[in-house]
């Protein structure tokens, strides 16, 4: 309470008067802090604790969606996926969603897509798994909605489907348990049994995306907020429609930490950015595990990664400008090299 009570003190806005916070204990699923902080105006909403409010995801539930693909095989993180204009519409007429800063990248591999949370690859990468299998998974994750698909559309993948701050935060603890979802415990007498959701090659894979700060570097920079020096951990954030909520959730092997930022009376932000408001709050909790409670990074990968290409994502030739390196599930290693990218040489 007091963290989040002084990081409302620190952006000082009169836009901004309502957070919460969660924190889950990995393990066992157990809720250790339920905590919820209101200012100025914000006061005469006490009553409602944020972190069991509804509200609109944003782009924190893209990470269930390519997690999908890479289980099912119909991508992996080095598949190209077209951030363009008009790439959605030809799956989804009608619907041309954007990107926050208004602008487009091209293609982009999907580490980049998710690690820069760009909008089109991932609304792409729902056309693949498929709109029902997707609604459908993110509620046995725990993410559940009094929507129906029909009323939401291709946009829940965005953020138009609400969750509870506490859902999430389980969600995100299950992919830290290598994709066993367990909901929320708070006696352990009634601990239920966890539910594998996704396969653990998979979770790792997404995982390290998630972790990988040059992934996001494009839209975060290096060394930002998300960014725990010396302490490895996986984190996303998640904007709404008109800056109404902003989402930072993110886990280390023992704990995960999810925080939202906003208005419960619906109110926008002005433009306020989550790593301004929300990712602070997320941080300063992330370090007080470490100090306190001896929270652990996590392990990297030790899976062999393969040499691709990292414009194309395929084998590398000769021609190409650089090289990246990537974890695959067996048998979904690229079989084509970069020549036909490039074109024949000169």
């Amino acid at each position: 309470e007091n963290f989040l009570a002084e990081q409302l003190a620190a952006v000082n806005r009169h836009d901004v008067r309502n957070a919460g916070m969660v924190v889950i204990e990995n393990s066992s699923g157990a809720v250790r802090a339920l905590a919820s902080a209101a200012s100025g105006e914000g006061q005469v909403e006490c009553a409602f604790n944020a972190a069991l409010v509804a509200r609109h995801a944003g782009s924190t539930l893209k990470p269930f969606i390519y997690l999908m693909a890479i289980d099912s095989r119909k991508l992996t993180a080095a598949s190209l996926l077209p951030d363009t204009q008009d790439a959605v519409a030809c799956v989804f007429p009608g619907y041309e969603p954007d990107n926050y800063n208004r602008k487009f990248s091209g293609p982009v591999r999907m580490r980049v897509a998710l690690g820069n949370s760009l909008n089109v690859p991932a609304v792409l990468a729902l056309h693949k798994v498929g709109p029902r299998p997707a609604f459908e998974t993110l509620t046995r994750w725990g993410l559940h909605t009094d929507k129906k698909l029909e009323e939401l559309g291709a946009g829940f993948v965005l953020g138009n489907r609400k969750v509870r701050l506490l859902d999430l935060a389980c969600a995100y603890a299950g992919l830290a348990r290598s994709g066993l979802a367990v909901p929320p415990v708070f006696l352990e007498r009634h601990a239920p049994a966890p539910q594998r959701v996704a396969s653990a090659p998979a979770v790792e894979i997404i995982t390290d995306i998630l972790a990988d700060d040059r992934a996001r570097a494009a839209s975060f920079g290096y060394n930002s907020a998300l960014q725990i020096n010396g302490h490895r951990s996986a984190v996303k954030t998640g904007t709404s429609s008109s800056h109404r909520d902003a989402w930072t959730v993110g886990f280390d092997r023992d704990h995960t930490v999810a925080v939202w930022v906003g208005n419960l009376n619906g109110q926008t932000m002005n433009g306020l950015y989550t790593i301004d408001c929300a990712t602070p709050a997320w941080r300063r909790m992330m370090v007080h595990l470490v100090a306190r409670h001896g929270s652990r990074p996590l392990q990297r990968s030790t899976k062999p990664r393969t040499t691709i290409d990292s414009l194309s994502g395929m084998l590398p030739v000769k021609q190409s400008q650089s090289l990246t390196r990537e974890l695959f599930l067996p048998g979904t290693k690229p079989r084509e090299s970069a020549g036909r990218f490039y074109g024949p040489e000169g």
